[in-house]
């Protein structure tokens, strides 16, 4: 089992390819793999979803990035996969679209990702929704005390933890070429990464 935790900056072009980059290693791995996105945000955006009170602020007033990641983990209720389509579709139409974030956006990709919008208008901002994010963010300061984006690569058998914080295609290939199947190189794993690069 080969676990992959990208720590990433929500609304960063850089970020947004690698995360396309890293579920198509996935597609070529020849365990069993879990790719985890955790998105990352600042000391200051933290320290104000750290004293946000769902009962007595208003949304609006956290930073785009808390939102996103509230919004993120809201999904997750509804499984990984879902919740992945739904923060790729937010940050295309945020990143690569320049559409800027709102209510009626979110939930559009809501639904457009086929999530239960009741139940995820209702967990956007509750107190374990925002538990959960802050707990993400400490565990994302331990292995990444620089708050950079990153990938760390567990791999269960035998034990390791790799922590890349450049993911450039040939890091990622470089990384992860003892655990490609046989059908596929790393030549044409980085064949199929160079379609992410700038």
């Amino acid at each position: 089992m080969i676990d992959i935790y990208q720590f990433l900056k929500p609304l960063s072009e850089n970020c947004f390819r690698t995360e396309k980059c890293l579920l198509t290693v996935a597609e070529s791995l020849k365990q069993k793999t879990s790719i985890h996105f955790i998105p990352i945000m600042t000391t200051d955006a933290r320290q104000q979803l750290e004293s946000f009170t769902p009962a007595g602020s208003r949304p609006e007033t956290l930073p785009t990035v808390c939102r996103v990641a509230l919004d993120f983990k809201a999904a997750q209720l509804e499984g990984n996969k879902k919740a992945r389509s739904f923060l790729m579709a937010l940050q295309q139409a945020l990143v690569t679209n320049n559409q800027s974030y709102s209510h009626e956006l979110v939930i559009a990709i809501a639904k457009t990702t086929q999530l239960n919008v009741p139940d995820f208008i209702s967990n956007r901002q509750t107190k374990e929704t925002i538990r959960a994010v802050i707990k993400e963010q400490q565990l994302a300061q331990q292995l990444m005390p620089k708050i950079q984006a990153g990938v760390a690569i567990d791999v269960s058998t035998p034990s390791q933890t790799t922590v890349l914080t450049d993911c450039s295609a040939n890091k990622l290939v470089s990384a992860f070429t003892p655990h490609l199947t046989q059908r596929v190189t790393p030549d044409i794993l980085l064949q199929n990464l160079s379609v992410y690069a700038h």
